[in-house]
């Protein structure tokens, strides 16, 4: 699995703010995005402020469409619950900002499981869904897949491992392949032509190694040199020297590397003088955190992320109905609940799932996303620049369409 699979890095993002537009085949589904009321409870498997259906399921939202809201709420540890929590309320207020007319989500705690989410999938199929949201981790969503597959119901889960894709099973998340695109055409767009990159010997890094070389390939690039590290201190310098000391042979650096590893790293390659002064630097959606903003040595260096308007908008309005402002990748259930709730209403009450690969995409919270016919999710992002005291600086805008060679 690619990362930790709990989710893609911490991002940041774009959108309206008072309206928000999902565009189907061709037409505007526009939706209020009305001010929550009293913050409601988290109790029970699913929601807070639910009805229940039978004896334990609880439910949101008074629609004849059928959704299930597959969530780890019982799992092990305190992560699963965490985001199991914001994504349930993150899911209820799209619901609320909907009118709740369109769908009826019916939430299952999968107990952070393959088992629990085979168990929890069957439920709601048997409680005829049309959609299931979620799960939230890989294994999770692979066991969902099996059952649900020749059933022909649609999955969206927020795994960011792509190899669970597919057949019906889409991911809305933040993937590496969105990525390495945007920043390497990003670089070929400043007139750069070979890129030389720094990977972490996993799989994280085989997968990222990949979309950098098909990027690059798209782009009219070459990856002039790759150099894989153990995570180490010695594998991270070792190799950081080594690539520092072929500065010639390229003119950008990709390092989609987090926190205390890209320090140590860039420490390394400046020590080769290798530097965002010499070489353009190119980051991931890992960066979008204090710790690489705020290190001096990655000033001029840029990395990828969506507009961030949209977010801040569902953030003010989550904490003034939920007390407290939510994770990050809370709005990842926002937007697969609204676009279910959407598709719905389009369908008259029937989802199609044919309509979840239009091509034209949809704009969510975190700017326009589409799923591709295998699964992934493509999204538009910005790029960055860091620009010193913690600060960053738009290089590039979110596009607002999915046309151009980008794409």
């Amino acid at each position: 699995m690619v990362e930790n699979d709990k989710f893609a890095p911490v991002r940041q993002d774009q959108s309206g703010l008072s309206r928000r537009h999902l565009l189907t085949a061709g037409a505007g589904l526009a939706l209020g995005a009305v001010s929550a009321c009293s913050p409601s409870g988290m109790g029970g498997v699913g929601f807070g402020n639910t009805t229940p259906s039978g004896p334990t399921t609880p439910v949101l939202g008074q629609g004849q469409t059928r959704v299930g809201l597959l969530l780890p709420a019982s799992a092990t540890g305190n992560a699963g619950g965490q985001v199991a929590s914001a994504f349930r309320n993150a899911a209820d207020l799209a619901v609320t900002e909907l009118g709740g007319n369109d769908i009826t989500l019916v939430a299952k705690d999968t107990l952070g499981t393959p088992e629990g989410a085979r168990a929890a999938a069957a439920e709601a199929l048997s409680e005829g869904v049309q959609m299931i949201v979620g799960p939230v981790f890989s294994p999770e969503v692979a066991a969902v897949s099996q059952i649900t597959r020749p059933a022909g119901v649609p999955v969206i889960g927020f795994s960011t491992d792509a190899t669970v894709a597919g057949q019906r099973t889409f991911l809305l998340s933040f993937l590496p392949a969105s990525d390495a695109r945007r920043v390497v055409f990003y670089a070929a767009g400043e007139g750069k032509r070979s890129i030389g990159a720094l990977l972490p010997q996993n799989a994280y890094g085989q997968v990222m190694e990949a979309e950098l070389r098909q990027a690059a390939s798209a782009a009219n690039m070459q990856v002039a040199q790759i150099e894989r590290y153990e995570l180490t201190t010695v594998g991270i310098q070792t190799a950081a020297a080594t690539l520092g000391g072929n500065r010639s042979r390229y003119d950008c650096v990709f390092i989609p590397e987090a926190g205390d590893v890209i320090n140590l790293i860039v420490q390394t390659l400046a020590t080769s003088g290798l530097t965002p002064e010499s070489a353009l630097f190119l980051g991931s959606g890992q960066w979008e955190d204090g710790r690489v903003t705020g290190n001096a040595g990655l000033v001029g260096a840029v990395y990828p992320g969506p507009a961030r308007a949209g977010f801040e908008g569902f953030a003010g309005r989550y904490q003034a109905r939920f007390g407290a402002p939510p994770i990050r990748n809370a709005s990842l259930a926002y937007d697969a609940v609204t676009l279910a709730a959407l598709l719905s209403r389009s369908g008259g009450g029937r989802i199609d799932p044919a309509a979840l690969t239009n091509p034209s995409g949809f704009n969510g919270i975190d700017g326009i996303f589409r799923f591709l016919s295998n699964g992934v999710c493509q999204r538009g992002l910005a790029v960055y620049k860091i620009a010193g005291g913690g600060q960053t600086e738009v290089a590039s805008a979110a596009p607002r369409s999915f046309q151009g060679t980008q794409f």
